[in-house]
């Protein structure tokens, strides 16, 4: 069953939740989430789809659907999310599970955790479907996370969470789920999003102004944001650049870049390439930067050069000459 039932939903949100949320959000807010046969949009699918949703009337609406995918599922990814190919027989493809997706989050709002994922993939399937005006506001639960929890004082405790993964925060504030079922994860996403904000109105009498401005802060974008990369959303994922890239995300392979940004302006940095994913200010590499060990987003567009490492010999010399710089930096 991949699917909560419409009982647990209808009892998981109390009456001061759903006023909380029609607060900030009189159209409805809608939780979502997906399940996809890899880590980068432009090279892989949607395979389930999962919303949950508080109505400008204040019920509680959901919505859950496999997709069958182009290309077959890789059997990899079964450990995550536990579809199988055989579940997704039956089921539509993306031209006909996505507009009941879009239908069923209307004009609401719409939250998802780590949104760049999840909405580059979403936006995706959008672009190719040649689907317009989509105007929905998406907000991301972990920048909402962060103005929860500032950075400074890292180390977890009964007010603090270790980090802020979806699991993480589900467990700090003592909800049990089952991860990488999209119903499970949308539902999550909608359920902490209130508890964060239940935060920050006990700690601040926010009036209308303010409520605006903590939005502003955890708004990640629309959906027709995306029209402005449309071109190269459609085209461009034959060049060498990406070709690379990809094969070093398939392999779990490292790989050093040139960025024209940051710390590390300019100099071969080593990382491990996680995902390649669509946003709207293009293509990014979401990669593990092996000097500082964080996952770090780099513009594709700003990356100037990338090469292969010829040792691991070359690697440690490369990480602490790297560190060297970094210290001289602070």
């Amino acid at each position: 069953m991949r699917r909560l039932s419409d009982e647990f939903l209808q009892s998981s949100f109390s009456h001061e939740e759903i006023d909380l949320c029609l607060t900030y959000f009189p159209k409805g807010l809608v939780g979502v989430d997906v399940e996809t046969t890899g880590l980068s949009a432009p090279f892989h699918e949607i395979i389930e789809f999962g919303a949950v949703k508080i109505t400008s009337e204040g019920k509680i609406e959901s919505w859950q659907e496999l997709v069958k995918p182009v290309t077959t599922s890789p059997e990899q990814t079964f450990e995550f999310h536990k579809i199988s190919s055989e579940m997704l027989q039956d089921a539509g493809q993306v031209n006909i599970v996505l507009p009941k997706f879009l239908e069923f989050l209307g004009t609401s709002s719409v939250c998802a955790h780590n949104a760049q994922y999840d909405v580059g993939f979403i936006s995706s399937d959008i672009i190719h479907q040649n689907v317009q005006n989509i105007m929905n506001d998406v907000y991301d639960t972990i920048k909402l996370a962060k103005n929860v929890w500032p950075a400074g004082k890292k180390e977890a405790s009964p007010d603090r969470p270790q980090n802020f993964k979806l699991s993480t925060l589900a467990s700090f504030f003592s909800i049990d789920f089952t991860h990488h079922i999209a119903h499970e994860d949308a539902f999550i996403c909608l359920k902490i999003l209130l508890k964060m904000l239940k935060i920050l109105n006990k700690e601040k009498d926010l009036s209308k102004s303010a409520r605006q401005k903590l939005k502003s802060q955890f708004f990640y974008a629309r959906f027709n944001d995306f029209e402005k990369i449309k071109k190269s959303m459609l085209t461009g994922t034959k060049n060498e650049k990406i070709q690379k890239l990809i094969g070093r995300i398939n392999e779990k392979g490292n790989l050093t870049i040139v960025y024209k940004g940051g710390s590390l302006r300019n100099l071969r940095r080593p990382v491990t390439p996680l995902s390649i994913l669509e946003t709207p200010q293009g293509r990014i590499l979401y990669a593990k930067c092996l000097v500082t060990n964080f996952n770090k987003n780099f513009m594709l567009k700003k990356i100037t050069q990338i090469r292969d490492l010829d040792e691991e010999e070359e690697l440690d010399y490369l990480i602490s000459t790297l560190k060297k710089e970094l210290e001289k930096n602070d």
